[in-house]
């Protein structure tokens, strides 16, 4: 029984993390594609509400 739960749970926490991952690999083809990127993490999305 605790082997079965702690398959589920651990299978559960496997699909999470690996939904919530992004590839990055467009960020880095260039410089505009890197400066771009910087730009967004400063300034944050599109459309996104700054922080005053």
């Amino acid at each position: 029984m605790k082997t079965s739960l702690l398959s589920t749970v651990f299978l559960l926490v496997i699909s999470i993390v690996s939904a919530q991952q992004k590839d990055y690999q467009d960020d880095v083809k260039s410089v505009d594609a890197i400066v771009s990127a910087l730009y967004t993490v400063i300034s944050g999305e599109s459309g996104q509400a700054g922080v005053s």
